[in-house]
């Protein structure tokens, strides 16, 4: 993706604060209040994902913190790339951006369930086991 499409794509999704919050999501009417819609649920996903990504690194040990930073940027590099990669098609017409944000929804709750489980899994193995940990999600 060149320059040109990234600057294009956080314009994008750029959230549309006033305007979002006075759509009513349940009955929306067009691509462009869908789009809203679906940018809010991405934020929403978003939020929780710092929520938890906070939580897990004050729960690990400074060595699996590192590898948990390293892993989430690596994450978050390749996010935007993905996303716009898989709604190639629809680029450009009215309905991508919000195609755009759901994508982005639905790989940050997989991601938020990730960091969770990963988390719950150096526990299990820092309090029952000296074995080798698993690599960072």
């Amino acid at each position: 993706m060149n320059l040109y499409k990234a600057v294009i794509l956080i314009i994008l999704l750029l959230p549309h604060t006033g305007l979002a919050q006075e759509i009513d999501c349940t009955t929306t009417v067009n691509d462009f209040e869908l789009a809203d819609c679906a940018q809010l649920e991405y934020e929403s996903a978003d939020k929780e994902l710092n929520t938890q990504y906070k939580k897990a690194m004050l729960k690990l040990p400074s060595s699996k913190r590192l590898e948990l930073k390293k892993a989430q940027r690596s994450w978050v590099h390749q996010l935007s790339k993905e996303c716009t990669e898989e709604n190639r098609e629809s680029e450009g017409g009215t309905i991508w951006r919000a195609e755009i944000a759901w994508c982005l929804k639905e790989k940050t709750e997989k991601r938020t369930k990730i960091i969770n489980e990963w988390v719950i899994n150096q526990s299990a193995l820092t309090h029952h086991s000296s074995g080798t940990p698993n690599g960072a999600p």
